[in-house]
């Protein structure tokens, strides 16, 4: 999905294989939106720190990524 997740670095890396405004949601496992990041990606791939995102309790996410509309991944993860 060109994205994976290591909350223990609390690093997000993405590789949606283009460049564009891309936004980045977390979302709790009951759906709500917690968090949202707008960034304009200048390369096809990168990472971003959590602290950009926000700072996440303990608990099971779902991520997702969207570049120029275009949703490039979703995942689930745990953040201990």
């Amino acid at each position: 999905c060109g994205l994976s997740v290591n909350p223990g670095a609390q690093v997000l890396r993405f590789n949606p294989g283009r460049a564009g405004e891309a936004i980045f949601s977390v979302y709790s496992m009951c759906g709500k939106l917690i968090e949202e990041k707008r960034t304009v990606l200048a390369q096809k791939q990168g990472t971003l720190s959590w602290r950009e995102l926000g700072a996440l309790p303990a608990g099971i996410y779902a991520l997702t990524m969207n570049v120029d509309n275009a949703a490039i991944g979703k995942m689930r993860f745990c953040k201990p």
